[in-house]
C-alpha cells in the first residue's frame, strides 16, 4: 500500500537531517528550474538560498493528498514566520522567484549561476566572515535542536495514516495520476470565483 512513499520520505528526511545539522560547513541551495513540494523544502535546508529568476515554487503538499514532511514546520516558518507558512501551505498555490524572495523564502534572486559561484567563493575567502557564521549556525543549531527533531516527528505522525489507509486522499489522488484521470473541473483553490472565503 504506502511502502515505497513511506520509504521514499523518510530517505528525503534523512538526506534534509544531514543538510541542516552538517555543522561544520555553510550550505548554499540554488534552484535553477521549478520545484514543488519536497524539492522546495529540500532546498530551504541549506544555510543561504538562491533561485534563479523565472523560476517557480510549488511549497505545498496538499495538491498530493498528504501533508507532508521535509522539515518543511520548520524551514519554512524560519524564513517567512509561522503566518506566511500556513497560508503558502493552505492556498496551495505557485509563487515566483521574486515573490520568494521578497517573503524571505529565498535570500537570493540570480540571472546567472556564477552570482551563486561567486557568492559561494567569496565566503570561502573570507575567513572570519565564514567562521563567523558557522559559530552562529553551531549555536542555533544547538539551541533548536529538540524543536527541529520534534517538528519530524508531528510531521511523520501526521503522514502515516496518509500512507497506510485504504481510504486516504493520497491514495486516490496517486491512483488518479497512474491511470490518467483528468478532474472534473477545476479545483477550488485556483478557481477563486468559487470559493466560499473570495
Amino acid at each position: 500500500q504506502g511502502e515505497d512513499g513511506w520509504s521514499n520520505i523518510n530517505a528525503m528526511n534523512n538526506l534534509i537531517k544531514t543538510i541542516l545539522f552538517s555543522d561544520d560547513i555553510l550550505t548554499i541551495s540554488a534552484f535553477r528550474a521549478n520545484a514543488g513540494a519536497g524539492g522546495v523544502f529540500l532546498g530551504l535546508a541549506g544555510d543561504f538560498v538562491f533561485a534563479k529568476r523565472g523560476v517557480v515554487l510549488n511549497p505545498h503538499y496538499k495538491t498530493m493528498g498528504l501533508s507532508g514532511s521535509e522539515y518543511h514546520t520548520y524551514t519554512l516558518p524560519k524564513r517567512v514566520g509561522e503566518e506566511m507558512a500556513n497560508r503558502l501551505l493552505k492556498e496551495a498555490l505557485p509563487i515566483s522567484a521574486n515573490r520568494a524572495k521578497e517573503i524571505g523564502m529565498v535570500d537570493f534572486v540570480y540571472e546567472d549561476f556564477k552570482e551563486v559561484e561567486d557568492f559561494a567563493l567569496s565566503l570561502a575567502k573570507d575567513e572570519d566572515k565564514f567562521y563567523d557564521l558557522l559559530d552562529a549556525k553551531r549555536d542555533r543549531l544547538q539551541e533548536e535542536e529538540e524543536l527541529i527533531n520534534m517538528c519530524l516527528e508531528k510531521e511523520l505522525e501526521r503522514m502515516y495514516p496518509e500512507f497506510w489507509e485504504e481510504d486516504s486522499l493520497f491514495h486516490k489522488l496517486r491512483r488518479d495520476f497512474v491511470y490518467k484521470i483528468c478532474p472534473l473541473k477545476t479545483p477550488k483553490r485556483l478557481a477563486i470565483h468559487r470559493r466560499e472565503d473570495a
